[in-house]
Order: C-alpha cells, then sequence, then structure tokens
C-alpha cells in the first residue's frame, strides 16, 4: 500500500468534495479533533480505570462523526452522545470534591494528559464555531471539555493528588 499521494503537495486537501486550502478554518478545526483524538489514545493507553476508558473510547468514535460531518461527508444526530457525557459529567461529579481554590493543571500522568484533552478540546472548539452552525455539534464540543476538566479532577481525586 501506497501511503503519499502527492496531491497535498500545493498545500491544498479534499475537503467537501473538492479541493481546500490546508490552512481554511475547516482543516484547523479537523486538524484539532484529529489531534484531540490521538491525545484521547494515549490517555486511553495509561490508564487502568475500565470506567474512564469506555468514555475515552465513546468519545473518540463520537469525534470521528463529528470530523465526518465538518468535512461534509455524512449528517449523524449526536442528541444521544450528547445525552451520554452530560450523564457521564454528572456521574463523576459526584466523586470528587468541591473547588474552593484555583486547581492546577498537575496530579498524576493519568489526570494531567486528561487536562492536556480539555486544552486541545477547548482550541478545537473555538475552531469548529467557526466552520459550523450545528448546535449539537457545538453543544457536544463544549460539554466535553467540561468532562474532561471533571475526569482530570476525578482520577486526580482518585489518587488524592489534588492541588
Amino acid at each position: 500500500m501506497k501511503y503519499y499521494t502527492g496531491r497535498g503537495d500545493n498545500g491544498e486537501t479534499d475537503l467537501f468534495r473538492k479541493r481546500t486550502k490546508k490552512n481554511s478554518n475547516a482543516v484547523e478545526a479537523i486538524g484539532d479533533i484529529d489531534e484531540l483524538s490521538s491525545i484521547i489514545g494515549l490517555a486511553y493507553s495509561l490508564t487502568s480505570n475500565e470506567k474512564v476508558k469506555e468514555t475515552l473510547k465513546n468519545i473518540e468514535k463520537d469525534l470521528y462523526i463529528i470530523n465526518s460531518e465538518l468535512a461534509g461527508y455524512r449528517k449523524d444526530s449526536l442528541q444521544e452522545n450528547l445525552k451520554r457525557i452530560e450523564k457521564e459529567i454528572d456521574e463523576y461529579s459526584l466523586n470528587v470534591k468541591d473547588i474552593h481554590k484555583f486547581v492546577y493543571p498537575n496530579g498524576n500522568t493519568e489526570s494531567t494528559i486528561i487536562n492536556i484533552c480539555r486544552a486541545v478540546c477547548r482550541r478545537a472548539e473555538r475552531h469548529t464555531v467557526s466552520v459550523t452552525k450545528n448546535k449539537e455539534i457545538l453543544s457536544y464540543m463544549n460539554r466535553l471539555s467540561s468532562l474532561f476538566f471533571v475526569l482530570f479532577r476525578y482520577l486526580n481525586d482518585k489518587e488524592e493528588l489534588m492541588s
């Protein structure tokens, strides 16, 4: 199998079934989500918590759906996915301490990688806003950064490393 085509050598890629500049807002958003998915893969490989692993695997699947839509290839409802992550935020929140001071982005390796996911997710959300008006995608990306924040705190609280 050949892993290169040379079609992108002039700074364009296939998007929306046509050639698009690689520095377009859509390519930026899709690239951010791809980066986020890669970091989620790292987080998945580092955690031993099966509940967190399932959460991360579901997020990866959701991000592929979102990227497919941002690229103009499919339209799927994310309503059930959105409800699922809202439920997960609520469930994980029951297992974290209340916040009484600024929360530093440090702790154990698992939680720190999750916090990187949160930051990359927020960047992806900012770029996604410039590409789509799809309320489900925008809501999902907004909730996702909240889920990562709660997961970060959950994994730190499990180790009692909260700063």
